[in-house]
C-alpha cells in the first residue's frame, strides 16, 4: 500500500478541487485500520464479480475549475455536496 503516498496524490496535479480531494481521501485511508482476522466478513467479498470495465478516470475539470456534470451528478446521488 506504500503507492497511496501524498507525495504521489500531489505527482499527479490536476485541478485544485481534485487535488483537494485527493488528500481528503488520503487522510481517510491512512485512519482508517485494515481489517483483522476476526473481522473477517471482508473475506467474503465477491471481487472476481466487480465489473472493472464500468470505471474509468475522471474527465479533466473545465478551465473555470467546475465539476464535470457527470461527476455533479455521482456527488449528488450519494449526498457529497
Amino acid at each position: 500500500m506504500t503507492a497511496f503516498s501524498s507525495d504521489a496524490a500531489a505527482a499527479l496535479g490536476g485541478p485544485d478541487w481534485l487535488r483537494a480531494r485527493r488528500a481528503t481521501a488520503l487522510d481517510r485511508f491512512a485512519g482508517t485500520p485494515l481489517p483483522s482476522p476476526e473481522q473477517e466478513l471482508w473475506r467474503y467479498s465477491r471481487v472476481a464479480e466487480l465489473e472493472l470495465d464500468r470505471y474509468a478516470p475522471v474527465p479533466e475539470a473545465p478551465a473555470d475549475g467546475a465539476l464535470p456534470a457527470d461527476v455533479e451528478a455521482v456527488l449528488a446521488a450519494v449526498g457529497s455536496r
